[in-house]
């Protein structure tokens, strides 16, 4: 499960609205918004957004420190998730988020089991599973 309190609204929002229209599956969160309006979408996303994100005990193997920035790099991930990966708007928060949900989400798009982010598919898909479970070690870990 990931970690949504103190995300950011429009990147919350465009998530239930990609939930609602199939464009990302998950059986519990597909059902949940089927009915939604845009309009409770939003009030759903911000009140979420306005809670302190929590701070995680997770730390990062030192042994993987290395590998992971090389790999973080190359993907260029600060260009958008800037620096501490905070995100922005519709760009989401990943320093901190749940290691296991961060290494699922990036096979998952690497695979294209999650369709939702077509840029992410093809950035994903340059690299081993190894390189992006360090990758998720290190970003939980900031």
């Amino acid at each position: 499960m990931p970690i949504i309190w103190g995300q950011h609204t429009g990147y919350l929002y465009i998530q239930l609205r990609d939930y609602k229209n199939g464009d990302r599956k998950n059986e519990v969160m597909n059902a949940l918004v089927a009915d939604m309006s845009r309009e409770e979408m939003l009030k759903l996303a911000e009140y979420f957004s306005k809670k302190a994100w929590p701070r995680s005990e997770y730390r990062t193997p030192e042994a993987e420190v290395p590998r992971a920035r090389r790999a973080v790099a190359a993907g260029q991930c600060v260009e958008c998730h800037l620096a501490g990966f905070l995100g922005h708007s519709v760009i989401p928060r990943l320093g901190g988020q749940q290691f296991e949900y961060l290494k699922k989400t990036m096979i998952d798009f690497k695979t294209k089991e999650r369709a939702n982010n077509s840029a992410m598919t093809d950035l994903f898909r340059t690299y081993s599973d190894e390189d992006l479970a360090v990758m998720a070690s290190y970003l939980a870990g900031e």
